[in-house]
């Protein structure tokens, strides 16, 4: 056991006393409190001349001594502060603290907006209750912050500028882990200012808040590690903001909205009642209401059955349509007529020549189709596509199929089941990046692709908790509520999209080919695509589904012929691209178990769509879009690129709905 340093006599008390009243030697207390030091180097700290100063020095020295203040070690050959030396210090600041309070520091403004008396005992009490600090190194880090305040005077002491004196304190310490718990977020003067001037109305408030939850998601709810290859580039979680918030996307039945709503007690939605039952026209208030409980979308499952049933679902779409929903009209037509298709297609025609149709997607598996059925549907779905909808055509069975195209199967033993899915969330794995950083190493390159899939769904499961943290509490009014003892959204099981960009790149870094499409740079691409398929296998749990995607959103250059690996066709004409059809769609089927042909209906030069290359046996489904907005003067819809409207001659245009929170 290590001898107890005895208490100094009343004697020795009365040397204590004596000795810290030079300056120059409570100076060197002050410094040796950082760590032992020579005796060279104190005078030289102290600004004192070896020569001329050193018999002055060594009196203060040896007063020192004789209080037993300081010490030397005579194996390093250097003086360091005694028990009671550390002791005396810390009641020298409290003291110099009672005075700075009283007499020399400013008021603090709060961020309660008030004017208060500077209290040091809050910046111990905020260190233990965030960072977690003991409380006698919470102490000890108050009163150098507070000795800081005294020795740099300022003229107004604000809440902001106290945290940014702790984190420094805490900086120079070595304390890291406990500077990362004070950090405080919020925007720059300069940034805020400038979003003022730059947005908006109310969407200035609204930027300025994603802005802080951005931060606290990459701060606090994701593990560093993760956060880190955000920020690096190389895995890029979207609606980021809506992270700690909400699903990005549910899947719900009208059928079953109804029966939950109508008898759940104190529903957050109103639903008028008809015959004790609920009135289906008042749904489309629901689905608004439940756009504002995910962060991207919902997917409707469309009922099949009767005519009233459809009509519902047509109106709905004029609902979601004004009401500037994201909204994603999935219906599973396996066998039947076209008519049950095209109807609700019709709709959107004549929604689009009164708005752009942005948020709007009509997702349609029509499995068994004859070729001169498939023919019509597709008429229909490039009418509706032109005006600015979205329309994906599947020829292969599909339970369900998102609002980003991930298709859905063999998940619950029914469709109804889906009821309440969400996709928690989605991410993108930047392969080119990753390549470009470990180019000299193949093995390297897979490693990280491995440890980044990985790490998706380590951040997808942190989102679980705190969403249902969330949903415990109440937070998201109708995914909260209860029915048959289970929640609205479903808890049991979420959805995570991964989708892997630059694939083609990457491969053409790795093999250092300029063609995406030789031998070597394919048979690499594939690599890949094994490589994050058996990953994302691996890592995915009971709980957490990882499934692979190649197109979340389009967003291709008109000039950019090829991929990577999102089959989309802009100003390619079919004859120069047969080749290139056949290998990105086996690649696709590889990856995901389905390909599906992007046209952008605007860069098609071959006609309003290519019917061929949607036909072929290797096109599994079809996504026809085309990108449009509403000019401000005349009302007219027009392509999203033309400069000046053709109808009117205007140049100002609505903004479109649609905003990527990627």
């Amino acid at each position: 056991m290590a001898e107890r340093e005895e208490e100094p006599t009343s004697d020795e008390s009365v040397l204590i006393l004596q000795s810290i009243g030079s300056p120059m030697r409570l100076s060197v207390l002050e410094l040796l409190q950082e760590g032992g030091l020579r005796y060279n180097d104190l005078m030289r700290k102290l600004g004192l001349n070896q020569k001329t100063d050193a018999g002055k020095f060594s009196f203060h020295v040896k007063k020192l001594m004789r209080a037993r203040l300081i010490e030397l070690n005579p194996a390093e050959k250097k003086y360091q502060l005694t028990k009671i030396g550390d002791s005396v210090l810390k009641h020298v600041h409290e003291m110099r603290g009672e005075l700075i309070e009283e007499e020399t520091l400013p008021k603090v403004r709060t961020t309660k907006l008030t004017i208060e008396p500077f209290e040091r005992r809050k910046i111990v009490e905020s260190l233990i209750r965030e960072a977690r600090l003991e409380e006698d190194e919470a102490e000890d880090i108050s009163l150098e912050v507070q000795d800081r305040i005294y020795r740099l005077k300022p003229r107004y002491l604000t809440a902001p500028l106290i945290r940014e004196l702790v984190i420094s304190t805490l900086m120079e310490r070595g304390l890291e882990r406990f500077r990362f718990k004070m950090t405080r977020l919020g925007m720059p003067l300069y940034d805020v200012g400038k979003t003022l001037m730059e947005v908006e109305g109310e969407r200035s408030v609204d930027k300025a808040g994603r802005e802080i939850l951005v931060q606290y998601v990459l701060l606090e709810l994701l593990p560093r590690n993760i956060a880190d290859s955000h920020m690096a580039g190389e895995l890029r979680f979207n609606f980021l903001a809506d992270w700690a918030l909400r699903p990005e996307e549910i899947i719900h039945d009208p059928s079953v909205d109804m029966d939950w709503f109508s008898i759940v007690p104190g529903s957050p939605i109103r639903l008028k009642m008809s015959d004790g039952k609920t009135d289906r026209s008042t749904l489309d208030r629901f689905v608004s209401a439940l756009s504002r409980e995910t962060a991207n979308s919902q997917t409707i499952l469309t009922p099949e059955k009767s005519k009233e049933d459809r009509e519902w679902q047509e109106g709905n779409l004029w609902f979601s349509a004004s009401d500037g929903v994201r909204v994603n009209m999935m219906a599973k037509l396996d066998g039947r007529t076209t008519e049950a298709a095209i109807s609700p297609l019709n709709k959107l025609l004549e929604l689009g020549k009164m708005t752009p149709l942005s948020n709007m997607k009509a997702s349609i598996v029509a499995s068994g189709f004859k070729e001169n059925d498939f023919k019509k549907l597709l008429d229909s779905a490039a009418s509706a596509a032109s005006l600015g909808a979205r329309v994906l055509i599947s020829k292969k069975p599909a339970t369900v199929v998102t609002y980003d195209n991930l298709f859905l199967k063999d998940l619950y033993s029914n469709a109804a089941e889906y009821h309440g899915l969400s996709v928690l969330g989605s991410a993108a794995i930047h392969t080119a990046t990753v390549a470009t950083k470990v180019r000299d190493s193949e093995s390297r390159f897979f490693d990280r692709l491995r440890g980044l899939v990985q790490k998706s769904k380590l951040a997808l499961e942190a989102k679980a908790d705190y969403l249902a943290a969330r949903i415990e509490k109440g937070k998201l009014p109708i995914c909260s509520s209860e029915r048959k003892d289970r929640t609205f959204l479903r808890m049991d099981k979420f959805v995570g999209a991964l989708i892997p960009r630059d694939i083609h790149e990457a491969a053409m870094i790795i093999t250092g080919e300029s063609d995406p499409h030789s031998k070597s740079t394919l048979a690499t691409t594939e690599k890949i695509l094994n490589s994050l398929r058996a990953a994302m296998e691996r890592e995915s749990t009971d709980r957490i589904l990882l499934i692979p995607t190649l197109t979340l959103l389009p967003s291709r250059s008109p000039k950019q012929k090829e991929g990577p690996i999102g089959g989309h066709i802009t100003n390619v004409n079919p004859e120069d691209v047969e080749g290139w059809l056949e290998k990105e769609m086996a690649l696709q089927r590889s990856f995901v178990g389905r390909s599906t042909l992007w046209i952008d209906l605007d860069m098609s030069e071959e006609g309003p769509i290519q019917t061929s290359l949607a036909l072929r046996n290797s096109v599994d489904s079809v996504v026809l879009y085309a990108r449009r907005r509403m000019c401000s003067e005349c009302g007219a819809i027009v392509a999203d690129n033309v400069p000046v409207c053709p109808y009117c001659g205007s140049r100002s245009f609505l903004s479109r709905a649609t905003t990527d929170d990627n």
